[in-house]
């Protein structure tokens, strides 16, 4: 057999991890190539050999790993495998730990080891940023002393893990879907990741970390009053990160491991990753840092309070973010005339000034399905525009990926013909975060036309300015 035609495949792996990750909700071919970093060529070519493999199925728009297929849960196996040979040494001691006190208790195949949390992504990092789950069909009575441990050990029973993923919970399928299976017998947490229906209870998840916020308020309040500094810097952070989570939330952003939620944070609103890198950032435990420390956590309470989808005008800035065209071009317009510009409609253009300044830029929306590159963004777009003109083409890539999903990537060759024309490309997430700093007054309108007018898009893997 060819081996264009086989699992191991580099490009057919990379392709089918993805789709495993996905569940049975699948992917289409623009949402594969982005979380593979394959181009869309590539994905179809990939998707087309796993299909006469009889490892994937088409639905439509939508590939998915074939239902109950033994191969695709074996690759599963495989491909963690993999993952857990790239963490780092001491990572892989502690779960080993956890591992040998757990076959003494349960028995070899009485339980399950689930590896999750920032040390399992592309680059490991340490061993403190690690989470071990163990299910087992009777958790209780178990113990690691965790003393001697950097890890984060939790626990749960086979029948929680199963009605907590039928119920929608998102650490639940978070965890199994993107973590490492250390241990499985039986396969029934790999039959979950790969066939079980995939439902984020949004609300419930919400109501959790709600709860979770409350409690976590309470240990950080004892411990600053009873000035025991280190213990209320764990709780602060605890705090700063549960805030983020229901925020991205709200936003219908599905937080991950840890690592990934600064990312998040960032492609959405670089004002509140600034704040929340300040506050989550390692110092020593001091009273003079701790009073500095809390003042920014009330403060960034204030901001994801006011960034919120109880404030009007920020949500004319959702619709911006997830709206088909024209309701992401109202959004614009309405939020644009709550901030005090002037607002003038040429055709499918907005001439938006600064009342104050008299500085002025021309916006077009554009909400698109195919993302921005050489072949669709068409000879319209490229030639509307005449040289010097202070045009800026807001668009949203891939509206049918998730927005903590999508990216900024621009076919070089239309980023040098644009940037002649005197166009601006920026991708509607970008604008959202533009929009977030008037929002909560770190701009001026004059400031703020002057940061789009120089925004410069990614190309070729380099980051906008």
């Amino acid at each position: 057999m060819p081996e264009g035609k086989t699992i191991s495949n580099t490009k057919n792996l990379k392709v089918l991890r993805e789709l495993i990750m996905a569940g049975p909700d699948g992917l289409s071919a623009s949402h594969a190539a982005i979380l593979s970093g394959l181009s869309t060529p590539s994905v179809f070519r990939a998707f087309r050999e796993l299909l006469e493999l009889g490892i994937v199925e088409n639905i439509g728009s939508v590939w998915r790993v074939m239902p109950g297929n033994l191969y695709a849960e074996k690759a599963a196996g495989l491909l963690d495998a993999e993952r857990y040979m790239m963490l780092e040494s001491l990572v892989r001691q502690e779960i080993a730990q956890v591992e040998r006190k757990a076959t003494g208790h349960f028995g070899l195949n009485g339980f399950a080891l689930v590896a999750f949390g920032s040390s399992i992504g592309e680059e490991p990092l340490e061993a403190s940023d690690i989470d071990i789950l163990l299910v087992a069909e009777d958790p209780g009575g178990f113990h690691v002393d965790t003393t001697q441990m950097k890890a984060s050990l939790s626990f749960s029973a086979y029948n929680e893990i199963e009605d907590m993923w039928r119920a929608g919970d998102q650490f639940v399928q978070t965890t199994v879907a993107r973590g490492i299976i250390i241990r499985d017998p039986g396969d029934r947490l790999a039959r979950l990741r790969i066939s079980a229906p995939r439902r984020v209870a949004a609300e419930q998840t919400l109501d959790a970390y709600i709860k979770s916020y409350n409690r976590e308020l309470e240990l950080y309040s004892r411990a600053y009053k009873s000035e025991n500094w280190e213990e209320a810097a764990r709780h602060r952070v605890k705090l700063a990160d549960n805030m983020t989570r229901q925020w991205l939330l709200r936003l219908k952003v599905q937080p991950k491991s840890r690592t990934e939620l600064a990312g998040q944070l960032k492609t959405l609103c670089v004002s509140l990753y600034n704040a929340f890198s300040d506050l989550t950032r390692e110092v020593p435990a001091t009273k003079r840092r701790a009073e500095k420390a809390d003042k920014a956590l009330w403060r960034y309470r204030f901001l994801t309070s006011l960034l919120s989808d109880e404030t009007p005008e920020f949500q004319d800035l959702l619709d911006l973010l997830y709206g088909d065209e024209q309701t992401a071009e109202i959004a614009a317009m309405t939020f644009l005339l709550s901030r005090g510009f002037q607002v003038a409609e040429k055709k499918a253009d907005m001439l938006v000034t600064d009342p104050d300044s008299g500085k002025s830029l021309t916006i077009e929306v554009k909400s698109l399905k195919t993302g921005l590159d050489k072949k669709n963004v068409g000879i319209y777009l490229l030639n509307r525009a005449g040289k010097g003109e202070n045009f800026c083409l807001v668009y949203n890539p891939y509206r049918d990926i998730p927005a903590d999903e999508r990216v900024f990537s621009v076919n070089p060759e239309v980023a040098r013909r644009a940037k002649e024309k005197g166009i601006r490309l920026i991708p509607s997430n970008v604008f959202f975060s533009k929009a977030c700093d008037l929002l909560i007054d770190e701009a001026s309108k004059s400031e703020w036309i002057e940061t789009l007018l120089g925004f410069t898009p990614e190309v070729a893997g380099k980051p906008g300015k």
